[in-house]
Formats: structure tokens, C-alpha cells, sequence
């Protein structure tokens, strides 16, 4: 007879030491993009100063990779400091689920300040929409209407740990499908968008449109992971911001297709470039 395999709950140390190793790993990685990200959007803030030119659309993106940066550096704390905590050690056995009828404190925490960060991250994909739609009223109410969902769900959620002293098991499981659900509307806008210019952009070069649609799929994407993944993948976008190569691509696209169109949306001002 074959020997009986007997499962059980995973130990809390081995499932801790295994979370903070991957937490250091994402945070790592993250952090080298967070400052490569920030110096050269610092450096384009300079440039755009010394051209007079607008710099709003640099310090958007620069505000919400602070914010960000923050949120995942809570959120990676906190792994080490459940990692040592006592309760953790003297049970031997702990459930490591936010839907626990009695959870940790920490990691309702933690999940808040994880959900916290991929809102964040959202905020950055939804500005990156109103500027590729040339700043139109619609997509900034849409993104409105879309934050506001999230935050709604949000506050139920912390006020009914307070309440009960238990997550919100129902609240759990709904923000990420409804962020999932915005990151795939935006993403779908965004491509939308650059998908119809691309027959009026073609001979400002060689690149293929379908490159640039994956690149915005997959960066999109990158959103909806972990929440340190969430600051990778926003690091990335705001290197290829800094560098011009999405002002080159995006903004010339944008700015060609008004050029061409007599009736473009939003174009009092004059302004239809990817950044400010």
C-alpha cells in the first residue's frame, strides 16, 4: 500500500519567509526603477523649464511615483513585520488570508495599503488616457467616474474591520475585479485611440502599430499584479515618458491626427502633445 500524504495548513514561517522573499525581490527591482524613473523626469522638468514650456504633465507623473514608492515601502515593511510577529511564531499555524474570520491587524493593513497602491497605479493609466484623447472632458469624467468607484469600495472595507473586527469578505473580492475592470477599460481606450491614428502615422516611421499596442497591453497588465509589480511597470512607463519615446510615438500621433482633422476635439488651446 502506497504511504498516506497527510496536508495540512501551510506553517506560517515557511509561508512568511517565502512572502518576504518575494517581496524583497519586486522591491528591489522596483526601487532601481523608481530612481532611474525619477532623475530622468527630473531632468525633463528641467528642459521643459528651460524651453518655457508647460512641465504639468512631469509633475503628475513624478507626484504618483512618490505616492506610490511610499505605499509599496509600507507594504514591504509590513511583510517583515509580520514576518516577525510573535503571534506568528507561538501558533505555529496561521491562516495568511485577508478573508479569515479573525484576521491579523497587519494584514488587513497591509492589504489596504496594497489595494491602496494598485489605485494609485490606476490613476496613473487614467491620466495617460485624458492626455492621449486630447485632454477630452469625456475621458476625464469617465476616469473620475472610475476612481470614485474604487474609493467607494475602499471605505466600506475599513469600516467594517472597524466595525467587526473581520475583513469585509465580499469587499475582498470585488476591488479586484472592479480594478481589473478599469485597467482593462483604459487600456482598451488607449488603444482604441492609437489604433485609429496609426493609418494617418505611418511615415513618421518604420515601427509597427501592433508593437506599440502590446507594449500598452502588457504595461497595463503589469498593473494588476503584486503591488510592487505595480511600481515596476509604472517605473517603466514614466522612464519612456522622461526619455520622449512615448511623447515621439503617442504625442506626435495625437498631434498629427488634430492637424488633420477639422473637427478634432479639444483643440482651443492648441495643446495635443502626449505631455505638457
Amino acid at each position: 500500500m502506497g504511504a498516506t500524504i497527510q496536508t495540512g495548513p501551510l506553517p506560517s514561517l515557511v509561508a512568511n519567509l517565502g512572502m518576504v522573499y518575494v517581496a524583497n525581490t519586486f522591491y528591489g527591482a522596483f526601487l532601481v526603477l523608481f530612481f532611474l524613473s525619477t532623475l530622468v523626469l527630473h531632468h525633463q522638468s528641467l528642459k521643459n523649464k528651460r524651453r518655457s514650456s508647460g512641465s504639468f504633465g512631469t509633475i503628475v507623473y513624478l507626484t504618483l511615483g512618490y505616492i506610490l514608492c511610499i505605499l509599496i515601502t509600507v507594504h514591504w515593511l509590513l511583510s517583515w513585520l509580520m514576518y516577525s510577529h510573535p503571534d506568528y511564531v507561538t501558533r505555529g499555524y496561521m491562516p495568511l488570508s485577508p478573508l479569515h474570520p479573525q484576521p491579523s491587524v497587519i494584514l488587513f493593513v497591509q492589504t489596504l495599503v496594497g489595494n491602496v497602491a494598485i489605485f494609485v497605479a490606476d490613476l496613473i493609466l487614467m491620466y495617460r488616457l485624458y492626455v492621449i484623447w486630447n485632454q477630452s472632458r469625456v475621458m476625464l469624467w469617465l476616469g473620475s467616474i472610475m476612481a470614485m468607484i474604487d474609493i467607494v469600495l475602499i471605505i466600506p472595507y475599513i469600516s467594517y474591520f472597524i466595525k467587526h473586527r473581520e475583513c469585509w469578505n465580499k469587499g475582498a473580492v470585488i476591488f479586484p475585479f472592479v480594478n481589473l475592470g478599469t485597467t482593462i477599460t483604459t487600456t482598451a481606450l488607449i488603444t482604441y485611440k492609437i489604433w485609429t491614428q496609426s493609418r494617418l502615422t505611418r511615415a513618421l516611421g518604420d515601427e509597427k502599430i501592433i508593437y506599440k499596442i502590446i507594449r500598452i497591453i502588457v504595461e497595463s497588465a503589469a498593473l494588476e499584479t503584486l503591488p510592487a509589480t505595480a511600481g515596476i511597470a509604472t517605473s517603466l512607463v514614466n522612464v519612456r515618458v522622461g526619455l520622449g519615446w512615448a511623447a515621439g510615438e503617442e504625442g506626435r500621433s495625437v498631434q498629427t491626427f488634430a492637424h488633420s482633422t477639422m473637427n478634432a476635439p479639444n483643440l482651443e488651446d492648441g495643446r495635443s502633445s502626449f505631455i505638457e
